[in-house]
């Protein structure tokens, strides 16, 4: 009977394992539902690239209190001691001997500029231009990386779109081969429509496996984005599409360009670069102006060696220290560059290249952005067009299959027919959706060129 307690125990401890086990396997399982809003918000807290822009922002920062501080004085305190011995001339006993010398010292000192040749607020004003710059790149860099996620999330769910119309005609393709089954078996219609049908379904379960295969694909290069674990499961929610359409005819380029021009980061961290270089420039021709600065110095010193010049006795060091040798100095001083080696012209010449390349860097990037939304409101006018098109395909392929099916049931139409009308079908369903989701993929490029893109107009832009 000692035997039943262990082997109960043992079940019971198998149990419990078995227990544990099942539900750490159903938790792993269960998938994590993400919304469009979910997703920007991810990548926008796991992006490096956004780590990195705000790294930069506070070196700009950091430059900025760098450059403020050079109005300021500087300040150094200085300690000594000093310890030697050696043969020396004794002013005591005027003989010589090897004697042991102590000595320390100390001194505080500061100065101050006060004509740099204007460089000093050049420099503040530089430092303060590449702050804006920073910013200004930190919130391109987030407009692109919500561009970015918000395409690949309208694409993983475009693709579940077309795995569900490749499903529905398998499924169609299934319940029509039954039928035709059915009817070979009664002698109401040929063998080979029984093939051809299995043809069909076979091709049916290829373009669905097609399908997953690319949904599989595309929600890898979202998951990557999002920099989230590629081993869980996710469930990325289908949002709201707002179907309506925009009048084109209200459209103006010109005014989406000039938008363009008063929103785009990229343009405006341009011109504040444009505006560094300038103030470099106006540094650099400051360093061959004369620098005015003044100093000052609170000293004193110790030495053992140093006797009372009456009693002839060593003085102490409080004495020494704190009082008889204690001195101070001001000075006034004026630095003129008169032959730096070339060094001055040099950082005047690099300081001009810098200026002009910085505008030909805004001029290129001013015919990028024309390019760019000229292009995004030359497609968004096509895929208007293209999207009421193939809102009428599809309504007409329907039909077409509709009215195909019931003369296929009454034997007056051939399998080829009805075939091809179902063809015709689900490919007017996959340009309809397709046709859907580039027109809103379109309204988020137009919004993304002319610097409008955000969080919250992206997310609206689906409901």
């Amino acid at each position: 009977m000692n035997h039943i307690p262990s082997r109960m125990s043992r079940i019971c401890f198998l149990l419990v394992l078995f227990s544990v086990t099942f539900t750490g396997v159903t938790q792993a399982q269960v998938s994590q539902k993400i919304t469009l809003e979910d997703a920007i918000k991810i990548a926008l807290q796991n992006n490096f690239q956004i780590k990195r822009v705000q790294n930069s922002i506070e070196l700009a920062e950091v430059d900025v209190k760098n450059a403020f501080a050079q109005f300021s004085p500087s300040l150094n305190a200085n300690l000594g001691f000093n310890r030697s011995s050696g043969q020396q001339f004794d002013q005591v006993t005027l003989t010589y001997g090897n004697i042991l010398t102590q000595n320390a010292s100390g001194s505080v000192g500061g100065n101050v500029t006060i004509f740099s040749g204007l460089r000093n607020i050049y420099n503040v004003r530089s430092s303060q231009l590449g702050l804006v710059s920073a910013k200004e790149n930190e919130r391109r860099v987030r407009q692109t990386i919500i561009f970015n996620v918000a395409t690949a999330y309208l694409q993983v769910v475009l693709d579940k779109e077309l795995i569900q119309i490749a499903e529905q005609n398998l499924e169609s393709s299934r319940t029509q081969l039954d039928q035709i089954r059915a009817q070979v078996e009664v002698g109401a219609r040929p063998l080979v429509d029984q093939y051809n049908q299995e043809s069909v379904l076979a091709n049916a379960e290829l373009v669905l496996l097609q399908r997953k295969n690319a949904a599989d694909n595309n929600q890898l290069r979202l998951i990557r984005q999002l920099q989230i674990d590629p081993l869980a499961t996710y469930t990325f929610v289908t949002p709201e599409l707002n179907e309506d359409l925009v009048d084109v005819e209200e459209l103006s380029l010109r005014a989406m360009i000039d938008k363009a021009m008063v929103n785009r980061s990229d343009i405006l961290a341009q011109d504040a670069q444009i505006k560094v270089a300038y103030y470099n420039l106006k540094s650099a021709e400051g360093s061959r102006l004369p620098t005015i600065s003044a100093s000052g110095n609170i000293r004193t010193s110790y030495s053992d060696r140093q006797r009372n010049p009456i009693s002839r006795d060593k003085e102490k060091f409080s004495t020494q220290f704190f009082d008889v040798n204690v001195g101070n100095s001001l000075g006034l001083n004026l630095q003129i560059p008169l032959f730096t080696r070339l060094g001055n012209w040099r950082s005047v010449q690099i300081g001009k290249i810098s200026y002009k390349n910085a505008q030909l860097d805004r001029e290129n990037l001013e015919y990028t952005v024309i390019q760019e939304v000229a292009q995004a409101f030359t497609d968004y006018v096509g895929y208007s067009k293209e999207l009421e098109t193939t809102e009428k395909a599809l309504l007409a392929a329907e039909r077409a299959f509709q009215t195909e099916q019931e003369r296929y049931n009454v034997g007056a139409s051939t399998l080829i027919e009805l075939t091809r009308a179902n063809s015709d079908f689900v490919q007017a369903q996959s340009s309809r959706i397709q046709s859907l989701y580039r027109f809103i993929f379109q309204e988020q490029l137009i919004k993304y060129y002319q610097g409008e893109i955000n969080e919250q107009l992206s997310i609206d832009a689906l409901k």
